[in-house]
């Protein structure tokens, strides 16, 4: 996803692109376990659908990225240790990388 829509605050366009592309956005940002990335698109797209903020030529390239995204093959997880790591440390690496959807 690119920060080219302007309806959406910079900073929700970056979170949207890095939550499918990075593995610890495979963590449901509220619980903190593992779900997979099928499960962050989807609550992503709901989330999208129900914001009433977002624009309709917005919202509709927004729902399409996310779709997109769902296509893209995920690949497989190396160290399954690190979803242990990433989820004790979810707060601090959200704050880090600048995430403040929580």
């Amino acid at each position: 996803m690119s920060p080219r829509r302007t309806a959406l605050p910079a900073t929700t366009i970056q979170r949207r692109g890095r939550q499918h592309q990075h593995g610890a956005r495979r963590l449901d940002p509220t619980t903190k376990k593992y779900v997979g990335t099928e499960a962050v698109i989807k609550a992503q797209i709901a989330q999208v659908q129900a914001d009433k903020k977002i624009n309709a030529k917005d919202k509709k390239e927004a729902l399409a990225d996310l779709n997109e995204a769902m296509k893209t093959p995920v690949p497989p997880i190396e160290n399954k240790g690190n979803i242990d790591l990433v989820a004790k440390y979810y707060d601090k690496l959200a704050d880090a990388l600048g995430d403040d959807e929580e």
